[in-house]
This record gives structure tokens, sequence and C-alpha cells, in this order.
């Protein structure tokens, strides 16, 4: 079994970037990853699933926006702790599209409807508004009470792709956004997820076209990463759609960051992307295990049509949702057990 990734350099012309990309490609993808297990979940309390994210190695946090709700479950779905935010006055969001908890008792949250950053207490009560001045993606939290933030780009701007938030003091740090000349493509291609290390090391990554990724240290430096992309996906990587996009464009576009969840204990990334292999007329998704580099370690297929995801490493499950809002728990083979068959 091959164990090294072939390193890929893409012409600019195919990719639309000005100096080019260096791209991870893991060859014979298919044939290592390994198939996950996985099981519809009996779920006590429906959830409308808005964003759900990995809180520890065992549990995983649920930002449920049509019900104005936080939740904080463990590996058997059960609620641990919930919080409710208002409709109306302080504390409220128009359309909350991200959270994480902010230390032990508070919570961070974005909000698109008011453009906001709002820190709740654990009882829902609002601690502090900060204005965004943008249009927010998805946020992470780190070990000093920072807010990161990546933003939905609107022409331009912000000139970057995660923003810092020090208390109410904001800092652009220097992620740069992938060039593409129509606009709504460039705002479609540099849509990215972003997770935090104990250490405080953030880790950003673009959801759409091109599996390009950074890693931002705790005083801002940034440096590039190659994110680590199925072989059988290499046929995506030069494609760059033509607005307005059609249901035929949707396996033919790249999606290399459907979920991303950080084991900080081991320094390891999960990644949920596509696997190239299509199952009828879904795309199969895979999760792919990384050292902390993004190196490639080890894959899992699904047969879930996931659109998100939470993986709680010391119970060696992945939790799934998919466009109906149904749980699953998916169980990963251990790393012993794939370390003997290897």
């Amino acid at each position: 079994m091959r164990r090294p990734t072939l390193l890929l350099l893409l012409s600019a012309l195919a990719c639309g970037e000005p100096d080019g990309e260096v791209y991870a490609v893991v060859d014979d993808f298919l044939e290592r990853a390994v198939p996950a297990s996985c099981a519809r979940a009996q779920v006590r309390d429906s959830l409308a699933i808005t964003e759900m994210r990995s809180v520890s190695d065992s549990t995983w946090l649920v930002l449920d926006e049509p019900r104005r709700r936080i939740i904080e479950l463990d590996h058997e779905i059960r609620i641990l702790w919930s919080m409710e935010y208002p409709p109306v006055g302080p504390g409220s969001a128009g359309k909350a599209v991200s959270a994480a908890l902010l230390g032990d008792s508070a919570v961070a949250m974005v909000d698109r409807g008011g453009l906001r950053l709002l820190i709740l207490s654990r009882a829902g009560d609002l601690l502090r508004s900060t204005p965004l001045g943008f249009l927010p993606n998805r946020l992470a939290t780190t070990p000093a009470g920072d807010v990161l933030v990546t933003p939905l780009r609107v022409g331009d701007e912000p000139p970057t792709l995660l923003v810092r938030f020090a208390g109410s003091r904001r800092s652009d740090l220097p992620v740069p956004p992938r060039y593409y000349g129509d606009m709504m493509i460039r705002a479609m291609g540099n849509i990215a997820r972003v997770e935090t290390f104990p250490d405080g090391r953030a880790l950003v990554l673009h959801e759409y076209l091109a599996p390009r990724g950074f890693a931002v240290a705790p005083d801002g430096g940034v440096t590039r990463l190659a994110v680590p992309t199925p072989d059988a996906t290499l046929s995506q990587l030069d494609y760059v759609p033509t607005p307005p996009l059609t249901e035929e464009d949707q396996p033919r576009i790249m999606v290399p960051a459907l979920g991303l969840s950080v084991d900080g204990d081991r320094s390891e990334v999960y990644l949920m992307t596509r696997s190239g292999r299509m199952v009828g007329d879904v795309a199969q998704r895979a999760i792919l295990r990384l050292d902390g580099r993004l190196g490639f370690l080890e894959a899992y297929t699904l047969d879930v049509a996931a659109r998100d995801m939470a993986v709680l490493p010391a119970r060696g499950l992945a939790v799934l949702t998919d466009d109906e809002d149904a749980i699953f728990t998916c169980v990963l083979p251990t790393r012993d057990a794939h370390a003997r068959a290897d």
C-alpha cells in the first residue's frame, strides 16, 4: 500500500490562480479508504441543524437557528446543555449562522441578519455585541478568548478570508482570497471554514472549487497548506462553472471541505469531502483523517449524503447530518485495527 501523496502542480490558466497552486492528491483513494458503518440515530428532540461542530473528543454542538437554540449533546445524542436566545431585543439574532463555546461560561455567535458578533452567557444573556462590517460565514474561538470569523465576500471586501476579534477590536489576518473573474464565482470560491487547536493555531479551508488551506499562528502568521483530495476528483480541479449554475454543474464542482473537525489531543484533523465516486445520483462522501499539517493518514467512505459533521475521537464516531436534518452516527475503524490491517 502506498503511503505518500502525490504533489500535483496545476497551471494558473486551469485554476484561475495567478501564481498557480500545489495540491496534495491521494493516490488509489477508493482502494485505500475503509467503509464507515453508519446508522440513523433515534433522536428524542427533533433538531433543525444550521451548524454542527465538535466541542470535545466526546461532545458536539448544534446551532438550531429556526428554534433559536444552541445545544450540546453527547455521543448518544443526549442533550447535556441548551440555551435559547430571544427573537427580539438584546441578544437576539436575525439569522444566526455559526456558534461556538467561548471559554467555560460564554457562547460566541455570528448574526448574518444584523451583521453582528454576539457574546452571550450560557443563560442566553447578552454580554457584548460587536458590529462585523461584513457578512459572516463561520466562526471559531481560541483559548485566549478571541473569535475568528470567515466572511462571505461581496466583490473584493473584506480583503481577507479571516477576521479576528479580540474583545471588540477587529484585525484582518493576511489569509489571501482566491481570484475569479465572475463576481458570483468569486464569492462562492472564497467561502471558507475555520477551526482552532488548543494551542491557538487556526485552520482555514475553502469549502468550494479549490482544495486550498492555510494554517494561522496565534501571532497572525499565515502558512499555505496543500489540502489532500482523492485522486478520483482530479477532473473537478480545472472546472470553474459559468453562472447561472445548474443541476448539471453540481457534481462537477469540487467540494473539498463539506465538514471540518479538529482532534486537539492528537493535533489531528478530520475533513469531510467527496470521494470522487457517484452512488446513483449522489456524490459519495468520505472523511479524511489528517495530521496537523494536513498530511494524509487514513480515510473512510460514507453511505450518507451528509452536509455537515462533528467527529468524537474518544468514541471513534463521526456524527453526520443530511439535508433532511436526520442525524447519523458512523463508527470509524480504530487506529489499532487499521494499523494491523496495514
